[in-house]
């Protein structure tokens, strides 16, 4: 039996989180989630939810391609598709990149990079393929025009599958990061570069799958208090030579993000209207903080390029 609401498959959702609130919100929306963790029985604990019809709780390890690919096809073992897979997993590393080793650099960019890379990749056939999504305009006329002559019982049924009607194809959100759009901040270096590759694959990706009409949604979120911070890597063997880098990190690090000012739960509630709307954009920022980092990015590039304008231009034959 085709299942008539929204299929999400989203990474990252153990924990306090992007991820396992948004699970949470789309459970209670009646919608389907297929949620992976590196553990499943800490993801079951989180959630508070054991497997059941619209909940499939999965171990999953994104670096490992063929995890991922078993991943996938027990989501389309048990719901039939995916309609909007959500890629979230991050870790992060705090230290100036002299400190940081080239396993902990390949370990980061495993999960943050090349992770998705394997999410992306081996769901496109799935997205590409997606007949429910890729008929639903077609039928959406009809439907509605065959509603208009229901009784209240139809009507009730038609108000419940309405989400499902409004998505025009399947879509792809990563949520990155404003980290992804500016790279600013000491001790970040390793972790900003992984959210800028992720920045750059979103906009290409954008237009190569528009054919196929699966809109890809690159998300940004600014500060929020999460178990982020608390999670990341912290290279063992400091250099005395960056002790200002460090105070810096130590504050962040003691403060775990008790000084954010984002709502993680107004930015999750952003995030699934984004993810449902009828069109979703390439480029999305969550918070004030995240406008206001990207505009002082933005000025300190527009400057650092036009200053030399007139010089660097003038290199036509």
């Amino acid at each position: 039996m085709e299942i008539k609401n929204n299929i999400f498959f989203i990474t990252g959702c153990s924990g306090i989180g992007f991820g396992s609130i948004m699970v949470k919100k789309l459970l209670l929306r009646g919608d389907c989630v297929a949620a992976t963790s590196r553990n499943k029985i800490k993801l079951i604990e989180d959630i508070s939810l054991d497997e059941n019809d619209q909940f499939l709780p999965i171990e999953m390890n994104l670096a490992d391609e063929d995890n991922v690919k078993k991943a996938i096809e027990k989501c389309i073992e048990k719901f039939g598709r995916i309609d909007i897979l959500v890629s979230n997993a991050a870790m992060g590393i705090l230290g100036p990149l002299e400190e940081t080793t080239d396993k902990d650099v390949r370990n980061l960019f495993d999960i943050n990079f090349f992770g998705p890379l394997n999410l992306i990749r081996n769901s496109l056939p799935y997205l590409r393929n997606n007949q429910y999504l890729n008929n639903n305009n077609n039928n959406n006329n009809n439907n509605n025009n065959n509603n208009n002559n229901n009784n209240n019982n139809n009507n009730n049924n038609n108000n419940n599958n309405n989400n499902i009607l409004k998505l025009n194809g399947p879509r792809i959100i990563i949520i990155d990061s404003i980290c992804g759009y500016s790279s600013l901040f000491k001790g970040c270096s390793i972790y900003c570069s992984s959210k800028f590759a992720l920045h750059a694959i979103s906009e290409t990706m954008s237009l190569e799958l528009k054919p196929f009409n699966i809109h890809c949604c690159n998300i940004a979120p600014g500060y929020f208090q999460t178990n982020f911070i608390s999670s990341c890597l912290i290279p063992e063997n400091r250099i005395p030579d960056y002790k200002d880098t460090h105070s810096f990190l130590d504050e962040i690090v003691q403060l775990n993000g008790s000084r954010f000012q984002g709502d993680i739960s107004k930015a999750v509630d952003v995030i699934i209207n984004i993810s449902l709307s009828h069109s979703p954009p390439n480029h999305v920022l969550v918070g004030s903080d995240a406008f206001e980092l990207f505009d002082l990015k933005y000025k300190k590039l527009t400057n650092d390029i036009l200053i030399n304008k007139e010089i660097c231009s003038n290199t036509d034959k």
